[in-house]
């Protein structure tokens, strides 16, 4: 006599059996190097039971979605899968996709079965039929009208920076400066010493004296960008070399002593300069300070100050709709 679990698991194996219901049994040749795709309907709570094998060599790829992309199954590099079992959440169109990376063509016999979840969907129609879908999507052109402008002038850096002297060739700093986005202009100032503060000190005094001078800064770099003050050179004192990069490479070749590349340079006690460099985006820039003097460290006021211009815009549009029409799947 059978132990009744042995008599539970014959029951269930017969009951499995005669549920299940032949989808399709066929033997699929693939041509080499190309795709091949099937599509079939299937009810909500369906096992959907998946085998493949093929008599020699093995699929690239292999996979099982929920149309049209919802993928439950795939594997790789495959021979043979025998009775993958999927449950099936809704009623729906599955698609099945096979890829032949060989150069020759294979054949592939394919099985696939499905186990109603009641006696409801047993008669159910796995068949798809293929219909025009039209979708309704909506352009938007825009006009767009120009409210003016607003200009501003942001302080890109204000620091002081310490070179030792070339006794032992630490005598150079690199420092690199964000352009903020929509950069007009910028301009830069660079005073080694206290003459050099002081120089520009008056001429910060002096610029408050304009009479026509921007709104909400001080900044007399904001004259020097606008052609309305004219900073003060000094001719003595302490020397500073400063060089402009655009990239770190050549400023860590700068550093190193090696061969470089620059867009701006000079020397003297004070140097200074409109930079007429146009920046839609956001924009990294380098620069190097050297001090030429063998026995004194210097100090190095740096000042770089950014023209920006942001534009104000309205934009009317008008909802104008468009149609387009494809073929779906769906069930017979």
């Amino acid at each position: 006599m059978l132990p009744l679990s042995a008599a539970c698991l014959i029951i269930s194996i017969f009951s499995f059996g005669q549920d299940t219901v032949n989808v399709v049994e066929k033997t699929l040749k693939i041509a080499g190097m190309s795709p091949a795709t099937e599509y079939y309907g299937f009810a909500e709570g369906d096992k959907l039971i998946f085998t493949v094998y093929l008599d020699k060599g093995e699929l690239k790829d292999i996979s099982i979605a929920e149309y049209p992309n919802n993928v439950k199954f795939s594997d790789h590099n495959s021979g043979r899968i025998d009775k993958k079992v999927i449950i099936i959440p809704q009623k729906g169109i599955y698609k099945f996709d096979y890829y032949n990376a060989f150069l020759l063509p294979r054949n592939v016999s394919i099985k696939i079965q499905r186990i109603p979840a009641d006696s409801k969907t047993r008669s159910f129609n796995t068949n798809v039929k293929w219909i025009d879908k039209t979708d309704t999507t909506y352009d938007a052109p825009q006009e767009t009208y120009s409210l003016g402008a607003d200009t501003t002038f942001e302080e890109v850096i204000n620091s002081t920076i310490s070179l030792t002297s070339n006794k032992n060739n630490q005598n150079k700093a690199i420092t690199d400066f964000t352009l903020p986005p929509n950069t007009l202009k910028w301009v830069f100032w660079f005073g080694a010493g206290e003459e050099a503060k002081q120089a520009f000190e008056t001429d910060q005094k002096k610029f408050t004296e304009v009479s026509l001078k921007p709104k909400n800064t001080i900044n007399p770099l904001a004259g020097l960008a606008l052609g309305s003050m004219q900073m003060t050179q000094l001719a003595t004192g302490d020397n500073v070399h400063y060089y402009f990069f655009s990239n770190e490479t050549e400023a860590q070749n700068f550093n190193k002593g090696a061969a470089f590349k620059f867009f701006k340079q000079g020397e003297s006690p004070t140097s200074f300069a409109l930079m007429n460099y146009a920046n839609k985006n956001t924009q990294k820039y380098y620069f190097g300070l050297r001090n030429d003097n063998a026995e004194k460290d210097i100090s190095v006021i740096v000042k770089i100050l950014a023209v920006v211009v942001n534009n104000k815009y309205k934009a009317v549009s008008e909802r104008m709709p468009r149609y387009t029409t494809h073929k779906v799947p769906v069930n017979e």
